[in-house]
């Protein structure tokens, strides 16, 4: 949450990533880890359950210290999506593209659609990887390989606008705001 609060601006998207928790892991966690932060302590266990793909991601869960290594995060990671479990924008940023894409019927690429729209937008990407670390506990989901999922994001990407019609206001295109990207 610091990171989110200390690189926020106007016109500037941060995006970090999530440590997925296997069952295992989630399992022998209780409310008193969570409040006492211990959810976010990664030990040689834990890594050993990520080499058995039990665990993922688990390197976005290390703190890196400083701002070399914010500045060091920006130059070498080359993907700058967001992901919705941890990514914030100003409100204005968000009502600019329209919102989330109500065309998505199921998760998948829904966030990274979102990001592109802000991109065409104008919208600077900045990543708090290894700064806003965040952890999600395991609980059996949908398959992310949705057709639906895909179909929306293809749709979305062929319009090539900033603007999606059918998110917070269902409009083909904005009163009073131009549909041309921006540079």
């Amino acid at each position: 949450m610091k990171a989110h609060l200390h690189y926020r601006a106007p016109g500037r998207c941060l995006a970090g990533r999530v440590v997925k928790w296997g069952a295992k892991r989630t399992e022998r966690l209780d409310l008193a880890d969570i409040q006492h932060g211990r959810h976010a302590r990664i030990g040689p266990l834990d890594f050993w359950d990520m080499l058995r793909k039990r665990n993922r991601y688990l390197p976005y869960g290390i703190r890196l210290p400083g701002e070399w290594s914010f500045r060091l995060v920006q130059h070498l990671k080359k993907n700058h999506n967001p992901r919705g479990g941890n990514m914030s924008l100003w409100r204005s940023d968000l009502m600019r593209v329209n919102g989330w894409n109500e065309d998505f019927k199921s998760w998948g690429l829904e966030d990274i659609e979102l990001g592109r729209r802000l991109r065409l937008a104008g919208i600077e990407m900045k990543l708090v990887i290894n700064k806003a670390c965040m952890f999600h506990l395991y609980h059996p989901g949908i398959s992310r390989k949705s057709r639906s999922a895909r179909i929306a994001y293809d749709a979305s990407k062929a319009r090539a606008l900033p603007w999606c019609p059918n998110g917070l206001v269902r409009a083909e295109t904005p009163s009073g705001i131009s549909q041309q990207s921006p540079g």
